[in-house]
This record gives C-alpha cells, sequence and structure tokens, in this order.
C-alpha cells in the first residue's frame, strides 16, 4: 500500500512540492539558513520558558510522538489515517538526528577547547581531536565539492588525502582498538574459568570442549570413533557444535529475551516520563 494514500490531499501537496524536492545552490543556501534560524528561535523561545513548564512541555511531546507510532502500529491498517504521516515524521526525526549529532560536535568542542585553552592534563589529545576533525571536513568538502579529475576514478590530492585519512587512518585504528579489547577478554575469560564452584568446572570443561572441536587437534583426538556409528555424538567435533548450536544458543535466547523485556520497560518508563536518575532529574 502506498504510504502517502491517507493523508490529507492538501498535506500531499505541501510535502511533494517543498519539502520532497531537492535544492541546489542558492536555494539550498536559504533552506540551510532558514532552518538554522527557525530553529534558532525556537531554541530561544524553549530557553525563555519557565523550567518547570520547559519539562512539561518536554514530557508532553514525549508522549505524544510515543502514542503516535503506538496508536499508527495498533490501528487496522486499512483506513488507517495516521499512516500517511509515517514519512513526514521520519523526515522530520531525521532532520532533529542531524540537529543533535551538530549539539554533541558543539559540546565536543566544547570540552576540548577548554583542555585546550587551560593546557590541562592530557591537552594533546585534544589539540590532535581539532586537528584531526578539521583535516577530515576540509579534504572531504574538497573531494566532494572541488574539481574532478579528468579520468574516471583517478585520485586528486584532496581525494587522495581523504583517502590516507578515512581509510588509511581510521579504518586502521577501529581494529586496532577492538584488537586491543582482545587482552582485556583473555584476562576476563581467566577469571570466569577459575575452577571455584561446580557452575565455573562446567563452563571450563564446555570451553575446553567448544575449543578443542575447533582446531584440527582436537579432531584427531577422537578420530578413531567412526562417524557413522552409535557413538559418533562424542567426537569433539560434533560436541562442539551441540554446544554452540544447542546449549549456548538457548542460552543467548534467554538472554536475549530478558534484554528485550528490559528494554520495553525501559522505553515505557521513559515514555511515561517515569524514569528517574541523575540524567533525568537535571533542570531542563
Amino acid at each position: 500500500m502506498d504510504r502517502t494514500q491517507t493523508a490529507p490531499a492538501f498535506l500531499q501537496e505541501f510535502f511533494s512540492k517543498h519539502l520532497f524536492v531537492p535544492l541546489h545552490g542558492w536555494a539550498f543556501v536559504g533552506a540551510l539558513l532558514g532552518t538554522l534560524l527557525v530553529a534558532g528561535l525556537l531554541f530561544f523561545l524553549l530557553s525563555a520558558l519557565p523550567p518547570l513548564a520547559r519539562r512539561r512541555l518536554m514530557k508532553t511531546l514525549a508522549f505524544v510522538a510515543g502514542l503516535f507510532y503506538a496508536v499508527e502500529f495498533f490501528w487496522p491498517e486499512k483506513g488507517n489515517p495516521l499512516t500517511g504521516y509515517l514519512i513526514p515524521l521520519g523526515t522530520f526525526l531525521r532532520v532533529m538526528g542531524c540537529f543533535a549529532i551538530g549539539l554533541g560536535l558543539i559540546s565536543l568542542c566544547t570540552v576540548h577547547g577548554k583542555a585546550v585553552g587551560r593546557r590541562s592534563e592530557g591537552w594533546i589529545n585534544s589539540a590532535a581531536f581539532f586537528a584531526a576533525f578539521f583535516a577530515i571536513v576540509v579534504f572531504g568538502f574538497w573531494q566532494q565539492y572541488g574539481k574532478q579529475p579528468v579520468h574516471p576514478g583517478a585520485y586528486t590530492f584532496a581525494g587522495g588525502m581523504f583517502h590516507i585519512l578515512f581509510i588509511g587512518m581510521y579504518n586502521s585504528l577501529e581494529p586496532t582498538m577492538f584488537s586491543i579489547l582482545a587482552f582485556f577478554i583473555t584476562s576476563a575469560a581467566y577469571r570466569a574459568f577459575r575452577v571455584k564452584s561446580a557452575e565455573a568446572s562446567l563452563m571450563l570443561g564446555a570451553a575446553f570442549i567448544v575449543m578443542l572441536g575447533q582446531v584440527p587437534v582436537g579432531m584427531i583426538l577422537t578420530s578413531w570413533i567412526p562417524p557413522d556409528s552409535g557413538f559418533a555424538f562424542f567426537r569433539l567435533e560434533k560436541l562442539a557444535n551441540w554446544i554452540l548450536t544447542g546449549v549456548s544458543s538457548a542460552a543467548f535466547r534467554g538472554i536475549l529475551f530478558g534484554t528485550v523485556i528490559g528494554n520495553l520497560a525501559l522505553s515505557l518508563r521513559t515514555w511515561l516520563s517515569l524514569e528517574k536518575g541523575a540524567y533525568f532529574d537535571k533542570p531542563l
């Protein structure tokens, strides 16, 4: 079904003529400046409200936004008047997400700027953040909007620098960080596998079987058991596969099920403004 069929005709016309039309040149600049102006005005008006009224407004908006998606989901699809608003609302939420990214960027620059200005401990790392940030932004925009190469696929100076910064450095640092985490995982596994109880002994035995079942040495140890005999289940590779696909998968589904229930409870508490804590109790 067309997601905009049930929207009012005047809204369909407005969205199609004004919101979903790609803008270029000065039209794009004007739309961007207008959006920033409206956002700044709304932010100023929101800041001018008393704290109690601001908190009530935030709670009301959060409740209405959550209620919209809940009602749209449970309303029968045929004749659902809310379905046509999903795409415009999704576009609005993406725009708000971009503003949230901008707010996070401002916060990062503020924190690291103070560290560099005060020459506090570790300010070199903050300076490295600014250098990397401005370098990737400059070369990224230069590559995108600068002079394009004559031959398709040929590198320009900006494209080469962006490739070095993003592919050569950022993409290489990411797996390096995760490889460092492997040492912490090994340390945690050592502490968890120390035989201090029956449960720890069972976990150690299961881990030992799984590790042996994944390497040729483990397969060789039980290769004398015929694969078509009644005792083939006791071959290490079959035991390891049974633990991974049977016992481990069942435990993982149980953990995942509990996580989903906790996520649902947290979502309901946030939607109904019942969540308490250091963040939610701060004045807005």
